[in-house]
């Protein structure tokens, strides 16, 4: 499996294979050598992790406890568009 990211902006055809995000999380102390190989879990805090270590992309997490509330971060999101443009994950 592969994980893509946009072809678009400053990040242009970068493509991660799903073995070398779990090397990077295992290198940078997430999860333990088993995971290498693994069909275990990779969710959106350990994306972000990754694209941090092998893109240099800080992540910021916003937490909602449901999609009803979701419209009152809009604005938060659209300023995210405007001056980050990174991908978001819902």
């Amino acid at each position: 499996a592969e994980v893509c990211i946009p072809e678009h902006g400053r990040y242009a055809g970068v493509v991660c294979i799903y073995r070398e995000i779990q090397q990077t999380l295992v290198r940078i102390g997430d999860k333990e050598p088993s995971f290498i190989g693994s069909s275990k879990w990779i969710g959106a805090m350990e994306l972000s992790f990754v694209l941090d270590e092998l893109m240099g992309v800080e992540c910021r997490v916003i937490t909602v406890s449901d999609g009803a509330d979701v419209p009152g971060k809009a604005r938060e999101l659209a300023r995210h568009f405007e001056n980050v443009g990174t991908p978001i994950m819902i």
